[in-house]
């Protein structure tokens, strides 16, 4: 499939594209968040980061259009409150949980988050040779909800 993209269109790294498991930690550091496209030909986009640093020689196909979000709700007594920005398509991740002989899981304090399914599922089979007898569980992260918090202006009298 080829992605079409204009100049100006938003566009994030597909990370769900197994063409995207070959970059490096710091390749995908550049590519977070959300891009400008400035410009777009020949399957190649040249594209602005959020910082106004620009980046050039990218495969179109590496990246999708970013969702839009809808517009935050009106204010109430002074607070604008955000609509969640929820994303069904997040930036897959997996993590892995020990799971209790009851049934319960077990994750560790500070999961760690996986960029391919392959990589978790290597290092919960590590894990269960490592610790003979227990079962380790990979869960793929479906979608992200986020909430800034939020900004309440104080009036002085």
């Amino acid at each position: 499939m080829t992605n079409t993209f204009k100049s100006g269109d938003k566009v994030v790294l597909n990370l769900a594209a197994h063409c995207n498991n070959d970059l490096s930690r710091g390749q995908r550091l550049k590519l977070q968040g959300v891009l400008t496209v400035l410009s777009a030909g020949g399957g190649m986009l040249t594209l602005r980061a959020a910082d106004n640093t620009e980046t050039f020689g990218w495969y179109a196909y590496r990246f999708k259009l970013a969702e839009t979000q809808p517009a935050p709700a009106k204010p109430l007594h002074g607070v604008t409150l955000p609509v969640p920005a929820v994303q069904p398509e997040a930036s897959k991740q997996w993590i892995i949980s020990l799971l209790n002989a009851d049934g319960t899981l077990a994750p560790a304090e500070k999961p760690k988050p996986y960029t391919s399914r392959a990589q978790a599922d290597r290092v919960a089979k590590d894990m269960a040779t490592k610790h003979a007898g227990q079962t380790f569980v990979v869960f793929e992260a479906v979608s992200v909800a986020s909430i800034p918090a939020p900004v309440v202006q104080l009036k002085t009298l």
